[in-house]
């Protein structure tokens, strides 16, 4: 890409679905600054990946690099849509505007420049009629709080539980030995998984350096890509779910023998 730009091919470059450890990464080696970073953004996702990491918003106007969100009005990936929002209603009734309008105008007041998906002229109107209006400082507090009351992610010691899973699971007195090998045999990918990932944190800056990694990254985020195009983060949820309430469901079954 970089070389479509030194050429006048392009006259931009821009990242998508970056938190900011990768985008410092990107800095450290890129010969040219992306303009934009792209990102989900609303109400319960303000540009990050999940809600416990650094502000992508500030960070991109400490280095000059405007943000753009997408998947501002509707639930996607999830179940909840902004729009949907009590409080956002409670916003939008007290400025006299629609709750997709206080949305546009929260993230205007931000600095972040927002897609919309008009479907017809109305929707567009809709979405130009921001401007006569401005949220004050209280409500803007209350829209941004939204992340910490209605967050659709895990929380970061949801990997330590299951860890701690692991090691009871490992010790208990079983009496079903095959549930006790299917279920080790899930918390130990899951362990392994967080080990390589440690283990990667430490020797990152050797493996930015080789091509193989690089090729490697762009095939494995390619493959991930897919996968979650053919899943659904329901589904996903689902599959969680069930897996923990036959945990919790062979704890007292143990227990009761």
């Amino acid at each position: 890409m970089e070389q479509l730009y030194f050429e006048g091919k392009v006259k931009v470059l821009a990242v998508s679905n970056y938190d900011v450890p990768e985008v410092q990464e990107l800095l450290s080696y890129a010969r040219v600054k992306p303009a934009f970073i792209q990102n989900k953004y609303d109400i319960f996702t303000q540009g990050g990946q999940a809600p416990w990491v650094p502000s992508i918003l500030q960070f991109a106007q400490e280095n000059n690099i405007r943000v753009q969100g997408y998947c501002g009005l509707n639930s996607w990936p999830h179940q909840l849509a902004a729009v949907n929002n009590a409080h956002v209603k409670w916003v939008a009734a007290k400025y006299r505007k629609t709750p997709a309008q206080t949305i546009l105008r929260w993230a205007f007041q931000q600095g972040v420049t927002m897609l919309t998906r008009s479907e017809s002229t109305e929707h567009q109107l809709e979405s130009l009629d921001i401007f006569d209006f401005t949220i004050n400082d209280l409500d803007m507090q209350l829209l941004n709080a939204q992340i910490t009351l209605f967050s659709p992610y895990f929380v970061p010691w949801m990997h330590d539980m299951f860890r701690c899973l692991f090691v009871f699971l490992l010790f208990f007195p079983f009496s079903s030995l095959k549930f006790f090998s299917l279920m080790s045999f899930v918390l130990l990918i899951g362990l392994c998984w967080r080990l390589c990932f440690l283990v990667f944190q430490l020797f990152k800056k050797f493996f930015l350096k080789t091509k193989k990694y690089q090729k490697f990254r762009i095939k494995l985020k390619n493959l991930f890509l897919k996968v979650k195009q053919k899943i659904s983060y329901p589904k996903i949820r689902v599959l969680h779910h069930f897996l923990f309430a036959l945990l919790w469901f062979h704890f007292l079954l143990s227990f009761h023998h």
